[in-house]
């Protein structure tokens, strides 16, 4: 039944739909490198590597609202993976979470190319996706401040190779 369904696409033409990925290390490799907001003037950066034990580490910087500063790091948990991220002032002088509590975001849904985060623990209700469409990536965020849903989108262009 699969194939015929398929077979039904790649016959009319249609693109097939997601396939899910398994959210591991390795297969979130597509994110790693550097990316720069897009637009005239650059606001932000989002650096994406992956470490000699294939963590992902990354960082990013922003200098709209005077300025942040993010640590994040994706390690695997249980079955899937999870992200922790700590906010700092362009300063570095004032961390935006407690010392001893990153936000902690785990993979819900993983596709070819996308991510999909949940909320843990503070940020339970709160969600972030990162998409990559060749050499872009978009990130949105769905967030909980001050009991009010906000919505934050950034999208990237992939520097160098």
């Amino acid at each position: 039944m699969k194939q015929a369904v398929y077979g039904l696409f790649l016959t009319a033409g249609l693109a097939l739909p997601a396939q899910a990925a398994p959210c591991t290390l390795t297969g979130l490799s597509w994110l790693t490198g550097v990316w720069r907001e897009s637009g005239a003037q650059t606001k932000g950066e989002e650096r994406w590597t992956a470490a000699s034990d294939g963590r992902l580490i990354g960082s990013s910087w922003f200098t709209s609202g005077g300025g942040l500063i993010e640590a994040m790091t994706i390690l695997p948990e249980a079955n899937t993976v999870a992200l922790r991220i700590r906010h700092f002032d362009a300063s570095l002088g004032h961390a935006q979470e407690g010392a001893d509590a990153p936000m902690l975001f785990v993979a819900s849904r993983c596709e070819a190319n996308t991510i999909t985060l949940k909320g843990r623990g503070a940020q339970k209700g709160e969600r972030m996706t990162y998409r990559r469409e060749g050499g872009r990536l978009t990130f949105t965020g769905h967030f909980i401040h001050g009991g009010k849903p906000v919505r934050d989108e950034e999208i990237f262009n992939r520097i160098g190779d």
